[in-house]
């Protein structure tokens, strides 16, 4: 009995799952100690920079799953694999002639009064997307075990640094360098786990194919406007015009109000997912597998919700301090935020493995810019732009249903 115990654990998959929970618990300790060591306005910044590596890591995303199938498909060199790295290094160089040029805007937008930070700062999104690049490798590979190290070495890493800089004095400054050091010593542990890695690239010739230009195209789509909802797009559009104390406040209320999105709503898509695409030829079974998802996603994510909003100054008052007392004026909004994303979540899923994507993310991608583009222009309260989303989210998936109706009806 025990020796099939620890067979089972020694799983590849399991394990990766298991390492990948140790890490989010590790991410958000790590999200309390910061609020504690750092003043308000630094969490406000260093939440902003996190939401902004994260939400520019998504022009690699594409690039990661192109690497990630072609290397599951074909264990040997595959040319789709050197087309996603030609691919991936003008993507690197856009992104730094972009940080270059735009050096003074993003400077003032990130609130970094010092050069050499923002330079520190260009440094980490190119090495955080080389990672993920890396990241598309292990998984073709299905090298989950040292993945899933990788990412708790990361958060550890980050950790330690971050929080030992932070308590001398160095503000936001230390989560930077931290977060730089962890991607580096993550690249190095990666690199050391692919056998091959070297005579792979020297192998390596530039190439850019059209199909591989119209996959990245069409999953950067989808992705980008996804993560900017996954991702804390809320705090980069308040950030726009917030002040650093209002959008440290504001991180507070909406870190602790996605935990149930983690908890709840990612693990019930994982499973819907291969339940909606083993019923592919059954349409109304998928239907029935998504509507029972969805319930169950709501009601428990809305229990969750109402006890955050009962309870939740007094947790932000325990876990965060005095300091960050008006975050409670955020809980609200913050948490009927997190029910529409879950839910919005669950109904991706089945948009991904349906006929639906395609329209699904033009049809997001429309109704998302179109709200960007007002907040920008009437600069509401941070407070309201998760209630915001929270609309934008129901109208995409309501014009989905609609035209997948319309298109059953033709």
């Amino acid at each position: 009995m025990i020796d099939r115990l620890v067979s089972f654990l020694r799983k590849s998959p399991l394990t990766y799952s298991m390492l990948v929970a140790i890490a989010s618990a590790i991410n958000f300790f790590t999200l309390i100690i910061f609020g504690r060591v750092f003043s308000v306005e630094d969490y406000g910044v260093v939440s902003t920079l996190q939401a902004a590596v994260t939400n520019l890591g998504v022009l690699v995303i594409p690039i990661q799953i192109i690497v990630c199938k072609s290397i599951a498909e074909d264990k040997k060199e595959s040319r789709d694999v050197y087309n996603a790295i030609s691919l991936f290094i003008l993507v690197n160089i856009l992104i730094t002639l972009v940080m270059v040029f735009g050096s003074k805007i993003l400077m003032q937008y990130l609130h970094f009064e010092k050069l050499v930070v923002y330079v520190l700062f260009a440094f980490l999104v190119i090495t955080n997307n080389v990672f993920l690049l890396l990241n598309g490798v292990l998984q073709g590979k299905q090298l989950f075990i040292p993945l899933g190290t990788c990412t708790i070495i990361f958060y550890v890493v980050k950790l330690a640094i971050g929080w030992g800089l932070g308590i001398i004095g160095n503000g936001y400054q230390a989560v930077i360098v931290g977060m730089a050091f962890s991607e580096l010593v993550c690249i190095w542990y990666l690199l050391s786990s692919i056998k091959g890695a070297r005579r792979h690239w020297k192998n390596y010739e530039f190439g850019l194919d059209q199909e591989v230009l119209k996959s990245f195209a069409w999953t950067l789509l989808l992705y980008a406007v996804v993560s900017l909802y996954l991702n804390n797009g809320d705090l980069l559009l308040g950030n726009l015009y917030c002040s650093k104390t209002e959008m440290g406040l504001y991180s507070v209320a909406i870190n602790l109000a996605k935990i149930s999105y983690f908890l709840i709503a990612s693990p019930i898509a994982t499973m819907i997912m291969p339940k909606i695409a083993h019923n592919y030829e059954n349409v109304r079974k998928q239907g029935k597998i998504l509507l029972f998802a969805e319930v169950i996603t709501f009601v428990l994510m809305l229990v969750y919700s109402i006890v955050f909003c009962l309870l939740g100054g007094t947790l932000i008052e325990v876990l965060y301090g005095k300091n960050y007392i008006e975050s409670a004026s955020y809980i609200a909004p913050c948490a009927g935020f997190s029910i529409v994303l879950g839910m919005f979540w669950i109904f991706y899923q089945y948009a991904v493995v349906t006929s639906l994507i395609k329209s699904f993310s033009i049809i997001t991608a429309i109704v998302g810019g179109v709200y960007g583009i007002g907040v920008v222009l009437y600069k509401p309260n941070i407070g309201y732009i998760p209630i915001g989303m929270s609309i934008v989210m129901v109208l995409s998936v309501f014009l989905s249903i609609i035209y997948l109706r319309v298109k059953k009806d033709e």
